[in-house]
């Protein structure tokens, strides 16, 4: 089975499909950049169904020759995302939130040089959920406090 993004132009409620982006992995979240109308797509697994995911980010033009997307996998000093669940944009700040659920981290990276500039190791576990808090620049987690909190005999 493949899946499709697609785009919808809601002035004239028509399909974008020069801007149609078909893929064999499953998505999980997608959040636009507000400010140029690029997207960030979260993959939580690879392609070989390991949960060895990524963060895509498609360019705001509609042909896809004109500009590549940017794979975010694998990174420098914090190593490579594990079924990562979430992403978010903080445009005011030129920034993208990653739910890096397997390595129970939530990470800021730039989107200026596709770094990490904040590994936010907040205590709990399994983030799985993110909202940005544009007035501070900070982010709403959302995850589980810890493993002993459930009783697994029911």
């Amino acid at each position: 089975m493949t899946n499709t993004l697609t785009t919808i132009d809601l002035n004239d409620n028509t399909t974008i499909t020069d801007r149609d982006v078909a893929d064999s992995v499953a998505a999980n979240s997608i959040d636009i950049n507000q400010t140029n109308g690029t997207y960030a797509v979260v993959e939580p697994y690879g392609s070989d169904g390991s949960y060895n995911g990524r963060v895509v980010i498609y360019p705001q033009s509609p042909v896809p020759q004109v500009s590549s997307p940017i794979i975010l996998k694998t990174f420098n000093r914090v190593g490579s995302l594990y079924y990562p669940l979430d992403a978010r944009f903080d445009y005011l700040r030129s920034a993208l939130w990653i739910a890096d659920t397997g390595n129970d981290r939530v990470l800021k990276v730039s989107l200026n040089t596709n770094q990490v500039n904040l590994n936010i190791d907040s205590g709990m576990i399994y983030p799985h959920a993110l909202a940005v808090d544009f007035n501070t620049g900070g982010i709403f987690i959302k995850g589980y406090a810890s493993y002993a909190s459930y009783d697994l005999s029911k």
